[in-house]
């Protein structure tokens, strides 16, 4: 049915720069990632792109307002509600993006107990208390800084639960070593932690790592909340 419906690309192009579909719809980020990654690995010209974003916009433009996605950032609140936790966050290169995402959900703030955006080695080291030696042995993306992060931040917020991220969104600032869309992300409890390092496609432009990071960062969340809980 919608083969015969004409895509002009300037049709196409409006979508993508009004932005007409919801911000914090996680599936339509994901898919519009994945497909622009598949693209240009292919080398396929933007024509076939436009119409394929073309589609796939209108598609949630008509199903998003029927609320059949449910964004995680909600799951997990809904988690946070009904358990009594708390939660702070510990951000590098997701920049604060993942604060928002938990805080666009209403009433967040009776589990959210704040942030901080240590973007810099300074603020790492002098709000988070980050080891000098970890930072200069391991580098700010690791695993060790990581880990100091989320356990820090805890005792900083006192909270139940506590994420912490560090990466390279590019498009530089990548090695050989820890390319571009390196990621480092912790998870800490009261009583453990868990940190994971995520491999994003080098691709993706600078904000599609960053979000794709912060999604990441929050699924790991829920499979720890879930954890604790017993689901």
């Amino acid at each position: 049915m919608f083969a015969a419906i004409p895509c002009p690309n300037n049709i196409a192009v409006a979508f993508r720069r009004r932005h007409f579909l919801p911000n914090g719809s996680s599936p339509f980020r994901r898919t519009i990632a994945k497909l622009k990654s598949r693209y240009k690995k292919k080398g396929a010209n933007s024509d076939i792109f436009n119409v394929a974003f073309f589609y796939i916009s209108l598609f949630f433009l008509i199903f998003a307002p029927l609320n059949i996605f449910t964004m995680i950032q909600e799951e997990i609140a809904e988690l946070f509600f009904k358990n009594k936790k708390t939660l702070a966050v510990a951000e590098s290169c997701t920049g604060g993006y993942l604060s928002h995402l938990i805080t666009s959900v209403p009433g967040s703030s009776e589990f959210f107990k704040g942030s901080v955006v240590s973007y810099s080695n300074e603020i790492k080291r002098s709000v988070l208390n980050v080891r000098e030696l970890n930072l200069k042995k391991h580098g700010a993306v690791s695993e060790f800084v990581v880990n100091d992060m989320a356990i820090n931040t805890m005792g900083l917020f006192d909270v139940d639960y506590t994420i912490a991220t560090s990466g390279i969104a590019g498009p530089g600032g990548g090695s050989e070593e820890k390319p571009v869309g390196t990621v480092w992300i912790c998870v800490a409890t009261t009583t453990r932690f868990n940190s994971k390092i995520h491999h994003f496609d080098p691709n993706l432009s600078r904000v599609e790592i960053i979000h794709q990071a912060a999604e990441a960062a929050l699924q790991m969340l829920k499979d720890e909340l879930l954890t604790d809980l017993g689901k």
